[in-house]
């Protein structure tokens, strides 16, 4: 059941808006209640910090939507940092023993199906798309939160080749 996913909690995050404009405490509750549930559904669904297998457009979606915004109005959760931070490392191949989704010889992704236990190897996944561009934003909100270069780094390297390759 993904009823509390991240992907579902990303439809919520209009009300970090409403929250920034009109702060109250049930709509604190509400979204510390989310958030509660969001780190739940992680405990059991993610495996060492991220989907086990997933798209390029969905597995970055709960690092880029719901935990971003839920680490602005709620600087000192240290819970949605680790998991921006654990899911991170798999992007420039940093995560120790993991398998490489990058290809920094090709300066690319090796699949638009990856995850924690690697990526697909069947050549009908062994494409980029726009959704690799989640990647840039995820690594840039890492670098936001955990102040690590190399995240910044590969952002700008990684957004620049993808930009030449669309000029191309």
């Amino acid at each position: 059941d993904r009823a509390d996913s991240g992907d579902n909690a990303n439809f919520a995050i209009s009300i970090f808006q409403e929250h920034l404009i009109n702060p109250n405490n049930q709509i604190k509750n509400f979204l510390s209640v989310l958030a509660d549930n969001v780190f739940s559904w992680a405990k059991l669904n993610l495996y060492n910090g991220y989907e086990k297998m997933a798209t390029a457009h969905h597995g970055p979606e709960l690092f880029l939507g719901f935990l971003p915004r839920y680490i602005e109005a709620f600087p000192e959760e240290t819970r949605a940092k680790k998991l921006i931070l654990e899911a991170a490392e798999y992007i420039g191949n940093w995560k120790k023993d993991s398998i490489e989704w990058y290809d920094y010889k090709n300066e690319t992704f090796k699949s638009w199906y990856l995850g924690s236990e690697g990526f697909e190897k069947r050549k009908i996944f062994a494409y980029e798309t726009a959704d690799h561009i989640r990647f840039i934003h995820m690594a840039l909100v890492a670098w936001k939160i955990g102040g690590d270069n190399k995240y910044f780094e590969w952002a700008l390297k990684y957004g620049k080749n993808f930009a030449k390759k669309i000029t191309e």
